[in-house]
């Protein structure tokens, strides 16, 4: 059997703990617009992923790390108040939800209740 060195399993140790950093911050994220909004909104990976490429054409584009690492975020932040104002809001007040302000009490398109009540 090989031997695993000591790097190899701080590396390991060490992307594990990134990562989870990662997907802990997505799900507070989540939470956090739940518990404000009362919406779930799903898009938190989609801006995620969104921002990620914004960083990587900025970097192309202004060939300094630094200025994509400032401007991404914030690029990505105005999509999401473009977003938020234009859907979210709209849904929360459109006659789709009955007039409810609370969007947790919409079953989802494609659940039983929902497909019962349309037929």
């Amino acid at each position: 059997m090989p031997e695993i060195s000591l790097t190899a399993i701080a590396a390991q140790l060490f992307t594990g703990l990134v990562l989870g950093g990662i997907l802990v911050l997505l799900a507070i994220g989540l939470s956090l617009i739940f518990g404000l909004m009362g919406v779930v909104n799903f898009a938190h990976g989609s801006l995620y992923m969104l921002g990620a490429y914004f960083g990587f054409f900025l970097w192309g584009l202004t060939k300094s790390y630094w200025a994509a690492l400032l401007i991404a975020p914030l690029m990505v932040g105005l999509f999401g108040i473009i977003v938020e104002r234009s859907m979210i809001r709209r849904s929360k007040r459109s006659s789709w939800c009955g007039g409810r302000s609370d969007s947790r009490s919409i079953p989802p398109p494609s659940s039983p209740a929902r497909s019962i009540s349309d037929s």
